[in-house]
């Protein structure tokens, strides 16, 4: 009988274990229409605001005042950057005054008004409000963009008052429309609500993992005074949605939303299937007719990762008592053949 051996320098003990790595990211708000909300300003004061128009009659809406008067103004600034027109059609800064049946049967009238072109050149534009407004209330106040892909961001309105101290503004717009801050303070109404995204607007996702989970954290300013829940949205590989609603209790300071591969969704008071989790919202449950205020601290997002692998190497002392073992740890006897080890020797007997 021939022996063919292989010498093994030692032997080797592997040791399996799970190892978490958690990363831990700024959460923003940012990336729901302005119809989806009362108010959205930073905490320390109105967002600029980024806007592409998907129609001709898209514009901006330089305040949320319902009408100002020169009594109290004498001038509007408006401060932009990124303007980019289409063709020669300048976007017009356009203030007036609402004729009697504005809006009814194509009626557009402003009586009196004033249009005012703006200078891709520029970063500014500024009106100054003639004696034509005295008495009366201005409540035409917005940027036309004029046409399709026309975009601008504005970064600031000011009112200048009659003693020359300045207001800024709120804005919002229609078409398509950025905001982000990662500090928001919300004026929501029933069922009015925003998104969680990045710094770029960019909505946060999650797919489904048994490797991964998401924990988000938001920290409010002030105590929630109404009813609010998160709005994660589902989506089943047939391109389904599926929401789900997570209340988060009156008078908190912390709300805390998790999501991994055990989160349930329902449709229809059935069990959904799902694949992923396309945006995720903070969405208010107050009454209708309610408006509640909403302030945030900061938000986090962090997410785990869980893998599994060799975490250690032990160099084991070999045992020289003569017992032979298959590659199974099994010890058998002389009349054994295959491979064996013997010694801390590797060796094939036939």
């Amino acid at each position: 009988m021939k022996k063919f051996t292989f010498v093994l320098a030692a032997m080797f003990a592997f040791a399996t274990l799970g190892n978490a790595a958690e990363t831990e990211e700024t959460v923003y708000f940012g990336g729901a229409p302005s119809w989806a909300f009362k108010k959205f300003a930073d905490i320390n004061g109105p967002l600029p605001l980024s806007v592409t128009a998907t129609a001709d009659w898209n514009e901006v809406t330089l305040t949320d005042k319902a009408s100002i008067s020169t009594s109290d103004y004498k001038a509007i600034k408006v401060y932009y950057s990124d303007l980019t027109q289409v063709g020669d059609n300048k976007m017009q800064l356009v203030i007036g005054v609402k004729a009697p049946g504005y809006g009814q049967n194509n009626n557009w009238t402003l009586d009196p008004a004033d249009f005012v072109d703006v200078d891709p050149a520029k970063e500014s534009v500024e009106l100054e409000l003639g004696d034509k407004y005295d008495g009366k209330s201005i409540d035409k106040l917005t940027l036309a963009l004029k046409k399709v892909g026309a975009s601008i961001t504005i970064n600031k309105v000011v009112f200048v008052k009659q003693n020359g101290d300045e207001e800024i503004q709120s804005t919002s717009a229609s078409g398509e429309v950025k905001q982000v801050t990662a500090t928001p303070w919300f004026e929501f109404t029933q069922w009015n609500m925003q998104y969680l995204c990045d710094k770029t607007c960019t909505l946060l996702t999650y797919t489904k993992s048994a490797e991964e989970s998401q924990k988000y954290v938001i920290e409010f300013a002030e105590p929630t005074q109404d009813a609010l829940q998160w709005l994660p949205m589902a989506v089943t590989a047939g391109g389904d949605e599926a929401p789900a609603y997570i209340g988060i209790p009156v008078g908190s300071e912390k709300a805390e939303l998790e999501l991994n591969s055990e989160t349930e969704f329902t449709k229809d008071k059935a069990p959904v299937e799902w694949t992923s989790i396309k945006s995720i919202a903070l969405q208010s449950g107050c009454a209708a007719g309610v408006t509640q205020t909403v302030k945030i601290k900061s938000a986090k997002r962090i997410i785990t990762n869980t893998t599994t692998g060799i975490s250690k190497v032990e160099n084991l002392e070999v045992a020289k008592d003569g017992k032979c073992f298959n590659l199974a740890g099994q010890q058998v006897g002389k009349g054994y053949k295959g491979i064996v080890i013997k010694n801390g020797k590797k060796m094939v007997i036939k």
